[in-house]
């Protein structure tokens, strides 16, 4: 098994998230990423309520975390091999 890992904080989309020196450092222009997935998702003519979202290379799973919320009748998936990017997302979700 590994170690437990110290994390950090930062703030995207006025929620906290906790991240590893071990995984990706989410970026200022990260939030542009949700935007432009907003644009998408809104102006979509497909209303199913059976769509799927994944989060490859989640690292800290802020993308995937934060669509859920945004689009909570979808399912996410937050998709990573890194070990330590797996407890950072069940610790931010």
């Amino acid at each position: 098994m590994y170690k437990e890992c110290a994390y950090s904080v930062c703030y995207f989309y006025d929620r906290k998230f906790f991240y590893s020196k071990y995984v990706y450092f989410p970026k200022y222009e990260t939030e542009y990423i949700i935007y432009l997935l907003c644009g998408l998702l809104n102006n979509s003519n497909n209303k199913n309520n059976n769509q799927v979202i994944y989060d490859l290379c989640a690292g800290t799973g802020i993308l995937g975390i934060t669509a859920k919320i945004l689009y909570y009748k979808y399912l996410v998936y937050c998709v990573d091999i890194n070990k330590y990017a797996h407890q950072c997302v069940a610790t931010n979700a």
